[in-house]
């Protein structure tokens, strides 16, 4: 129910304050660091939380294909290092959108870190 509550307050309520910025406004705003350390936040969550359910549970297999190879090797800066760049070219292309006055330049790092978070969530459920 928590985590309902919490999708519903990300995907739904933040788009609304993040649209109703002023177009003068500078680029790299409040609203783009808390939508990127959010996303950023969330990949770090999702990793850890990764980590510690592969930790408890060795005969698990994580949900995200992309870090699916390193896990199994216990790589921890190679996740790290492949999800930041994925993170770091959301945030980028968000950058652009948002300097070419887009309203949607919040989309790809929201979806991001909503996937992230909820993945993160679910790999919790070993952990405890």
């Amino acid at each position: 129910m928590i985590r309902k509550i919490i999708l519903v307050l990300l995907i739904f309520i933040y788009p609304s304050v993040a649209l109703g910025q002023q177009a003068n406004q500078k680029i790299a705003d409040k609203n783009f660091v808390i939508v990127n350390g959010f996303m950023f936040g969330a990949t770090i969550f999702n990793t850890e939380a990764t980590f510690l359910a592969i930790k408890k549970c060795p005969s698990c297999m994580g949900l995200d294909p992309t870090v699916q190879p390193s896990i199994n090797l216990d790589k921890r800066l190679a996740v790290y290092s492949m999800m930041m760049m994925l993170n770091g070219d959301a945030a980028l292309a968000g950058y652009i959108l948002k300097k070419n006055k887009n309203k949607y330049w919040w989309l790809a790092p929201v979806a991001m870190g909503t996937i992230a978070s909820v993945m993160g969530g679910m790999n919790m459920r070993f952990v405890f």
